[in-house]
This record gives C-alpha cells, sequence and structure tokens, in this order.
C-alpha cells in the first residue's frame, strides 16, 4: 500500500489537471465574448446610422413601429434566426420564440433593435455552453480514469473497469449543487444580461446618448464577465473563469469519488471515510480552512457542505482515509507560487501560524 502522502499528492494533482482544463475551456469562452461585444457596438451602430439624424435619437423615434419594409426586411432576418437555432438543436424555448417573432404582424424599432443584440447574447452563451458540456464530459472520464488507474497502482494490484457511460456522465453534469448545476449558472448569467440590455438601451435614447457612448457603457457592464481585472493590488476573475473552475472542481471531485465507491466496493478496499483537503496557499478561502483535514463517512457526503466544491470558485479536493497511522506529507504553496512538502496531517490554521506569522 502507499503512503498517505501518495494519496494526497494524487487528489491535488487531479484538481490541478481539473483547474487547468477550466481555464482553457473559460479562455475560449472569453474569447468569443469579447466578438460578441464588437458585434453589439456594430449592431449599434447600424442602428443609429438608419434612423439618427445628427446622432440624435430620442425614445419616442425608436418606439416608433417599422414601417412595411422594414418589417419584411425585419421578417427575413428573424427567419435566419430561426433557421441557425433549429440547425443548431439551440436551447427549445429561445427556438420557439424565434419563430413566433418571425410572424409578428408589427414590430418597434426599439424592439427589433434589442432582438438582434439578443440573437448575439443567445449565441455566446449556446457556445459556453457547448464548451462546458464537451469539456466536463472529458473531465469527468479523465478523472475517473485517473482515480481508477491511481488506486490500483497504489494498492499494487487491480482488475478490468468500465469506463462511465454516458447516463452516468450527464447523471453527474445535471445533479445541482448550491442550487444549480453547470448549465443553469450558463443560462441565469445570460438572463441577467438581457435585464441589462433591456435596461440600458432604452436608457441610452432617454439620455440623448451617441452610438460609442451607449457601447461603452453596455461594454463596462458585461466586461467582468469575461475580462479579468484589478482592485487595488487584487486581480479579480472574470466571472466566466469563476464558473468554470467551479463546475470543473465538482465534475472532477465527482468523478474520482465514484471511481474510488465503485473500488472500495469491488475490491473490498473497506474505505469508510474522506478526508477534506484544502489548497494550502495565501487564497484560501474561510470556509475550506475550517473543513481542512476533516473526515467525513461516505455516507455524510453533501457537496457544498462538507465535500467540495464548498463555494464558487473552490479550489480543495478530498483523499480517502486508507491509513489513519501513517503521516507523511502534503504539498503547500509559498507567496511567488513556489511548492514545498510540509506534513500532512498539518492543517491549514497550523500551516498558517507556522509560516505565515
Amino acid at each position: 500500500m502507499k503512503s498517505k502522502e501518495y494519496w494526497e499528492q494524487r487528489a491535488e494533482q487531479n484538481i490541478l489537471n481539473s483547474e487547468k482544463n477550466a481555464m482553457e475551456t473559460a479562455k475560449r469562452v472569453e474569447k468569443l465574448y469579447k466578438e460578441t461585444m464588437k458585434a453589439i457596438e456594430s449592431e449599434i451602430n447600424r442602428f443609429y446610422a438608419r434612423f439618427a439624424l445628427k446622432q440624435d435619437l430620442s425614445l419616442a423615434e425608436v418606439k416608433k413601429l417599422l414601417d412595411p419594409d422594414e418589417l419584411k426586411s425585419f421578417k427575413e432576418q428573424a427567419e435566419e434566426y430561426y433557421k441557425e437555432a433549429y440547425e443548431n438543436n439551440w436551447e427549445t424555448a429561445y427556438t420557439k420564440k424565434m419563430r413566433l417573432l418571425s410572424a409578428r404582424a408589427y414590430m418597434s424599432r426599439l424592439e427589433e433593435l434589442k432582438f438582434n443584440i439578443y440573437h448575439e447574447l443567445q449565441r455566446l452563451y449556446q457556445y459556453e455552453l457547448e464548451q462546458f458540456t464537451d469539456g466536463l464530459e472529458k473531465q469527468y472520464s479523465e478523472s475517473f480514469e485517473r482515480t481508477m488507474y491511481d488506486y490500483q497502482s497504489g494498492i499494487g494490484y487491480g482488475s478490468a473497469f468500465t469506463m462511465p457511460n454516458t447516463d452516468a456522465i450527464q447523471k453527474a453534469l445535471n445533479t445541482k449543487f448550491m442550487a444549480e448545476n453547470y448549465s443553469g449558472r450558463i443560462w441565469n448569467d445570460r438572463d441577467s444580461l438581457v435585464r441589462i440590455l433591456d435596461e440600458e438601451i432604452p436608457r441610452a435614447f432617454t439620455l440623448g446618448e451617441n452610438p460609442n457612448k451607449t457601447a461603452k457603457r453596455i461594454q463596462e457592464k458585461i466586461e467582468p464577465r469575461f475580462k479579468e481585472r484589478r482592485r487595488g493590488d487584487r486581480t479579480l476573475t472574470s466571472k466566466c473563469q469563476r464558473i468554470a473552475r467551479t463546475e470543473f472542481n465538482h465534475i472532477a471531485n465527482e468523478a474520482s469519488y465514484e471511481a474510488t465507491t465503485e473500488l472500495n466496493k469491488s475490491m473490498s478496499l473497506g474505505i469508510e471515510e474522506y478526508q477534506y483537503l484544502a489548497t494550502l496557499d495565501y487564497r484560501t478561502s474561510e470556509i475550506c480552512r475550517s473543513l481542512d483535514l476533516k473526515k467525513f463517512p461516505l455516507k455524510e457526503k453533501q457537496v457544498g457542505v462538507n465535500f467540495p466544491p464548498a463555494h464558487i470558485s473552490c479550489r480543495s479536493t478530498y483523499t480517502m482515509v486508507i491509513d489513519e497511522e501513517e503521516v507523511t506529507e502534503r504539498i503547500a504553496k509559498d507567496k511567488t507560487g513556489k511548492y514545498y512538502y510540509v506534513p500532512s496531517d498539518m492543517t491549514y490554521k497550523e500551516w498558517q501560524e507556522k509560516y505565515n506569522s
């Protein structure tokens, strides 16, 4: 049987790998966020160019109905949007909405503008959902297989095992923790942006803003979703990165837990408890500090309560309690990001007092 250090390092490596995959997914989505912002800005500029007189366009003017030719053009555009949504299996509710809008007998200028921008947001969030779904499915399989291999290598013997099927992976992806699953968080984020646009676009015409100022103000509202920011000496991650880190951590830990549970039964390992394992560095939350090295019965596992992730952007993991007698080392990280080892029974509080006092 390998040492406790072996098991902790395997668990920590699983989470480091999931964080790497999470950031790669977030970066791809953030790139499209930036492209979407440019598309929204172009849409606003086109709107002003069509209807504005010396860039002065009142709310009353934009609430006027489209004339017959403009309405015909809108319906043609709505039909194209519908085809794109239908052919790419977009959210059913959105596809139905496109079909209904393409049959409208009237449409205001303001509704048309919001409609075109809404489609850009829908395109963005469908892409984000696809990227997250694909990434999380791969993460589950990767973590499951890695855990199976690590345990069989650590124990010194093993047997053939079956990789999780699609149903098992989808069950993990659809499981809610902290009230939602990843798709719910993505759609809620989209809805919050739609509300921002519903407020900011009419406001722009009420204030008589020019298109550049309107686009800039909307961008300032949306940027926290996809752009890192500075606050004093701190770097604030984007909302997209926080969602990615949380969801990939959840899936990596769930896959590892399911693999271990399967081995525990098939190989009679006798594991009855798991131990919470917080990251020993300067960004660890108070929640995870308080849970660090605490042990819980397998049957009492509750994601978000005593099993990671315990909060949004959580980086903690866990390890099964296999050999309570043997105490070796665990990994810590100093202020420069350099790794070093401390006794594996050292809690976060003890580490903080000894190395950071």
